[in-house]
Parts: structure tokens; sequence; C-alpha cells
């Protein structure tokens, strides 16, 4: 996947088709047998709870956040809580290879934290609940969370410098593009490959183009602009919820449900009720 120019192959350690949510142990000389190492990166997301991550010369106390463990670096983690996510990634060559060697650079010095946002955490709860439900249309969500979970960690950790990024956004017809093609395609699932090979634009100068212009990625400009145009049928449609996630492509309903409360603060069916208690017309038939 393409996270703001940084290409990344992401997958869950072993066969099981979730994240692999840790349970509490005590530590002990017991644990250590349980020590292990990665080929390569792998990530926690603790959203609660505290997580310790026990490595042959020390412990490490972990709360609300997002921890990166290096190649070969030797470890066992063990979970205080309920909120404690893996991931394994790996960087790929193609891509923005300066901000890739920065990537690098910085995960270089050993374990690395960082404070977790609420966005990630609601994209890496949602992220488990899809990879434990192994349907179409549930990797399809799954793929979209991981866009914009990573998009998100990779923007903390290496950010985009604007004065060394290529003026791309100085042409007006390539914004008009990408607004144009989002606009006619909200009904139908959008990558953004799909962007950039319809404006013949790289990945890497599509996301720094919607960066600078909308200071966001391409998937959160995608998300954005489909719960704009829910909160539009919302308002004066009588649609039920399910036929709106359907009409946007956002997803299976319930994940529909936790995007769009995510955003504006309520779910559909609240906001709804706020409409009609404020006294709006809603005036399409179901």
């Amino acid at each position: 996947m393409d996270c703001d120019g940084i290409c990344l192959k992401v997958f869950v350690a072993g066969n099981e088709p979730k994240l692999r949510l840790h349970t509490e142990a005590a530590t002990s000389p017991s644990v250590m047998r349980g020590v292990h190492s990665h080929f390569t990166y792998e990530i926690f997301f603790v959203t609660s709870g505290r997580m310790e991550l026990i490595t042959e010369e020390r412990t490490l106390s972990f709360e609300r956040e997002t921890v990166i463990v290096p190649p070969g670096e030797k470890h066992y983690s063990v979970s205080r809580g309920s909120g404690s996510y893996c991931l394994l990634f790996e960087p790929q060559g193609t891509g923005d290879r300066e901000r890739l060697s920065e990537l690098k650079n910085k995960l270089a010095g050993g374990v690395c934290a960082e404070p977790i946002s609420d966005d990630e955490c609601f994209y890496i709860e949602r992220l488990a609940e899809k990879l434990s439900e192994m349907g179409r249309s549930s990797e399809e969500d799954a793929q979209h969370l991981a866009a914009l979970l990573f998009s998100s960690v990779m923007r903390r950790l290496v950010p985009i410098n604007p004065d060394s990024a290529p003026v791309f956004s100085g042409d007006p017809g390539h914004i008009a593009e990408i607004d144009g093609f989002i606009n006619g395609n909200l009904n139908n699932r959008i990558t953004v490959s799909d962007i950039a090979e319809y404006i013949h634009l790289s990945p890497r100068q599509l996301s720094r183009i919607v960066r600078r212009e909308y200071g966001c990625t391409v998937s959160e400009l995608i998300v954005r602009k489909k719960l704009s145009v829910a909160e539009m049928l919302l308002r004066n449609t009588k649609l039920r919820v399910s036929e709106i996630a359907q009409r946007v492509s956002v997803g299976a309903e319930n994940y529909f449900y936790s995007l769009f409360a995510s955003h504006y603060g309520m779910t559909p069916l609240k906001y709804r009720a706020m409409l009609q208690g404020e006294g709006r017309n809603i005036t399409e038939g179901e």
C-alpha cells in the first residue's frame, strides 16, 4: 500500500485471520522462553491498558502508544489490559526513496514509541473487527482501514517537508481531475492507484498533491467526500442507513456506522433524529 509516498507491505503474524490481541501473562523468568524476533518490523497499537515489552536487557512499559520493534530485536510482549494489537510491516523499495531512507534511519535506533492518536485507535480497533470477519467486503474494508492507519503513522514518523516536495499542486487541472474522479465515483470503491492512473501521475505525486492542497492523505480525502454525501442523504432523504452505506460504498453497515460516528460525533440514526428534531424537511421516499 502507498502511505503518502512510502510503500509498505502489511501483514499479520501467523495464520490467524485477525490481529493478535495480547492476553495477560505473569512477568517471570519463564516468560523469557517466549523471547523472539522478526525479520521485519513489528508494530504494537496500545489503545488501552498497559503493555510491557520485555527484552533480554530491560523491560519497557507503554500506555496509549504506538510501539515499533525493529527487525532482529529479541523481545516478548505482555498486555496489562485488553487494548494491545500488533501487526508486521515491511517497507518496499519503491516510492519516495528519500522519505523511506529517513524512516529507516529513525527506526534504526531500537524500539520507537509515539503517542497514538484517537483516529489511529479507531482505525486499529475497526481493522481488528474486519480481519476477524473474513468476508470479501470485510477484506476491502480492512485494506482501506490499514491504508488510513499506516498513512497516519508514517506521516507522524516522517513528516513531509513541503519545501522539498516537487510542486505538482500548481496545476489546477490536476486538482480538478482528482475532485472530478472522486466525485464521479463516490458509489464505487476507489483506490489511490485508480486516481493516479486516471490522471497519469504516480501514487507518490498524487499523494503529495493531495497532502499540499487538502492537508490529508488520499484515503482520508476519499472518506471525507463519501461521508459528506452520506450526510446529505441523511439530511434530505428517507433512505435507510444500510442503503446510504451501499450508495457511497463505504463498506458494511456496521463499519459505516463507526466511521460516520468517528467523523460526526454521533451515529447516522442519532444524526438524522437530531435533524428531524430541528424541523429539517426530508423529501425523498424510501
